[in-house]
């Protein structure tokens, strides 16, 4: 426990009311429809076609590994915009929201600095998060306007998807062009957070057909705004965090003939923040005590920060998918470019006085990175026992990472001026403390296949091989050294490189009892690149300039299995993952410099279980659980390879794996009920548990090297329940997020460097939705 004991202080005195509460919701909306139940009612997360074995279309429940997936039509019903408001129904899914455009995404407690541990693909774009230096540029952030539906794979895909998609993959599928019929909608939400101000939002879709069962085009856009909540009391800002986002999406479909189908589309996305999320925990002050820099105490949506960190993330897709079907298989090729410029800004006020300097600071991280990803595959339709899936997969990315530390004012939080290299800060001349810029690429390119061989009627078994290659290179320069030097006497830039090759391997075995029992094992690896640490860092502390890949196996069992003349759909997995070399953040023994390094390995073993039931034609309940244990099982060293520098509170055998939870739930509950005159009405309640976590290594109080900073995190509990109207074509809800305002706690920022702030969840948060399509 740390010193300041959070347990969220709502969680401890009022969880057990807010669960009691709930389940009483629950069943208050239940009763009236229990003896409304049909025989003929179905499951509706059963019927929804995925895309996970790249073979076409299959039901959810043919698909021998665990996915969960929701229809963009429940999408919609559910008022989800955001990955975030879906991800609390996904067990074991792991979705840190850490402010306006940050966000972290993992499955099954496979969690660490550096790459993201899970592939996110947009169609059939890579847009995974790429987490460099940890600054930022984390996961993006896509509003779920008009889709399909979503896909969550859980476990490593290492043989289909490769690279980064050790934890699982994670699919978003958009609607495609109708060339059959013109069709429309508009959507409109007004609501407001408390503790801050208005919500405002709109979103719409038309279809136009182009030439009758030939040709059509789709176009969406949106416009989201959200207002902050965290108010910042040294500079006297209000509502910092609110979040401005503008986006659309234009898509074209061709169907010449009945083999050929080719999809362009392109998406794009602005989005706009005046401040971090981030709060000074009542009873601290933000910042180690001067008598030059006045203090503040913190306290509930309150922060301390010196600067103002204001952030703007902007992503384009382009994609081309062209797919051909002959009779004894369907050919695909895509081509996709993915562009994301950020400029994030934080306060770095506390690491200047680390060093001693008293004066406001703010560091500027413009960030760039572009992403081209191209794959061919085959995927077969032989009629035989044996099916097969063969393919080749090329990326070329380029990245464009700067630093530039300028002295702010104390009054506005803003920079004084631009970055200016000619001056030096602490010498007197000008604004500028420090400054350097990276430039890197990789290069990746991988062949991959699996194929399954019927040995019965019933009894599957699949083999899967990827083989991969990576090249990254990247060249730093400091542009302004810590004290500053002549513009002459620069250093030439340090190039630096690292390559890596794998075979990755997937074991499959599935028995099909009958049309509705799944039984599988399987056995899979996971895969993630190694990387470059910035060059800069070995040059002042020693650190090493690369750190290796990290791997991982993982052995499983599932069942999947419909009852109840369909009306009850459940999916069952246990699993082990035995995870090698852990990339995880280190930090030398004066604690002045971070970087990346392989720690020890780490077992994790886990239960999922999810399921839907439709009690009555009216009434369907849902829910989800998930057991995560996750653990080093060999000491990470405590000297890092090669070197002679001192890792400070390496992690020990026995540590659980930073911000894992042991235990998340979730329960839902929909009723819908006639109205008359056409009318229908309906209520939903979801509920989710996320159990307590540890933010570092080495909890405190652990021994003589135990950690100051490790934070215990207390769980906490989030209730939203909506109720509307419907009627033909249009819709209309109100809704309450976060019901009973609990403050979890998502995460808990606090080195030596960096003092103790927390991120927690929104505050409640209500509206009204309103929906009218076309006739």
């Amino acid at each position: 426990m740390n010193t300041y004991g959070y347990e969220p202080r709502r969680f401890c005195k009022m969880g057990r009311r807010h669960l009691i509460a709930s389940a009483s919701i629950l069943a208050m909306i239940g009763l009236p429809g229990i003896a409304m139940a049909q025989a003929n009612a179905t499951v509706s997360e059963d019927e929804i076609i995925i895309t996970a074995s790249k073979r076409g279309g299959q039901r959810l429940h043919e698909v021998p590994i665990p996915v969960q997936a929701i229809s963009g039509e429940e999408l919609a019903a559910r008022g989800v915009k955001d990955f975030a408001d879906y991800a609390i129904s996904v067990p074991s899914l792991r979705y840190e929201d850490l402010g306006p455009g940050d966000k972290r995404i993992f499955l099954r407690g496979i969690n660490s600095i550096g790459a993201s541990t899970a592939g996110v693909y947009y169609n059939e774009a890579v847009v995974t998060g790429s987490n460099k230096e940890d600054g930022g540029g984390r996961s993006v952030d896509i509003k779920l306007y008009d889709l399909d539906h979503i896909e969550v794979l859980k476990g490593p895909q290492g043989t289909l998807y490769g690279a980064n998609s050790m934890s699982g993959t994670i699919k978003m599928i958009t609607n495609k062009p109708d060339s059959e019929a013109v069709d429309a909608y508009i959507d409109t939400t007004l609501g407001s957070t408390e503790h801050g101000g208005t919500d405002w939002g709109i979103n719409g879709m038309v279809n136009l057909p182009l030439v009758q069962d030939k040709a059509a085009i789709r176009v969406v856009g949106w416009k989201d705004d959200r207002s902050g909540y965290i108010d910042n009391v040294r500079l006297g800002t209000k509502n910092i965090n609110d979040e401005n986002t503008r986006g659309g999406r234009a898509s074209l479909r061709l169907t010449p003939n009945d083999r050929l189908t080719i999809d362009a589309e392109v998406t794009l996305q602005r989005t706009h923040s005046n401040g971090t999320s981030r709060e000074t925990p009542t009873g601290t002050i933000g910042h180690v005590p001067t008598n030059v820099l006045p203090t503040f105490q913190g306290g509930d949506y309150l922060t301390t920060a010196f600067t103002k960190d204001e952030w703007d993330d902007n992503w384009e897709i382009y994609s081309l998918t062209g797919e051909y079907k002959m009779d004894t298989g369907t050919v695909t090729a895509t081509s996709n470019w993915f562009t994301r410029d950020i400029n994030f800004n934080f306060d770095s006020t506390p690491i200047l006085l680390f060093f001693g300097v008293p004066i406001p600071a703010i560091t500027h991280q413009p960030q760039s990175r572009r992403i081209w990803s191209n794959e061919l595959r085959y995927a077969s339709n032989w009629g035989g026992p044996l099916q097969v899936v063969l393919g080749g997969f090329a990326q070329r990315e380029k990245t464009n990472f700067e630093v530039q530390v300028i002295a702010s004012d104390p009054l506005t939080g803003l920079a004084l001026g631009p970055f200016d290299p000619d001056t030096d800060a602490l010498a007197g001349t000008g604004n500028t403390f420090f400054g350097r810029t990276n430039n890197g690429t990789i290069h990746q390119e991988a062949l991959f296949g699996e194929g399954s061989v019927d040995i019965t009627d019933k009894l599957t078994a699949t083999v899967g091989l990827r083989y991969f290659h990576s090249q990254q290179n990247s060249s730093e320069v400091q542009t302004h050294p810590f004290g500053g030097f002549p513009n002459a006497n620069r250093p030439d830039p340090d190039p630096n490189s690292d390559s890596n090759n794998k075979v990755t391997t997937k074991f499959n075995l599935s028995y099909q009892a009958d049309e509705n029992l799944l039984i599988y094992a399987t056995a899979s690896q996971g895969f993630r690149v190694g990387g470059l640490n910035a060059a800069s860092l070995p040059l002042i502390a020693g650190v090493p300039r690369n750190f290796g890949p990290d791997s991982l196996w993982n052995y499983e069992i599932g069942v999947k299995n419909s009852i109840a003349d369909g009306r009850v759909f459940f999916d069952f997995s246990i699993y082990q993952i035995d995870w090698s070399n852990i990339q995880s953040v280190s930090k030398d023994s004066t604690g002045a410099f971070q970087f990346i390094a392989n720690a020890g390995d780490a077992r994790i073993q886990g239960v999922e279980l999810n399921g839907t039931a439709r009690v009555t034609d009216n009434f369907e309940l849902s829910g989800g659980f998930a057991y995560t244990d996750a653990r080093l099982v060999k000491d990470q060293p405590g000297v890092t390879p090669g070197n002679v520098i001192e890792v400070t509170f390496p992690g020990h055998k026995g540590d659980d794996i930073p911000n894992v939870p042991q235990f998340t739930f979730n329960a839902s509950a929909e009723y819908n009920f006639p109205l008359g005159n056409d009318m229908n009405g309906f209520a939903r309640l979801d509920y989710a548990y996320v159990g307590h976590y540890k933010t570092e290594f080495r909890p405190q109080g652990s021994g003589p090297a135990d950690n100051p900073f490790t934070q215990r995190i207390g769980g906490y509990n989030t209730v939203n329940t909506k109720i509307g109207v419907d009627k033909d074509n249009w819709s209309a809800k109100l809704f309450v997020n976060n019901l009973f305002d609990e403050r979890g706690i998502v995460d808990a920022i606090a080195s030596d460097q960096d003092p103790l702030a927390l991120l927690q969840t929104r505050p409640r948060t209500f509206g009204l939705n309103i929906t009218v399509r076309m006739p």
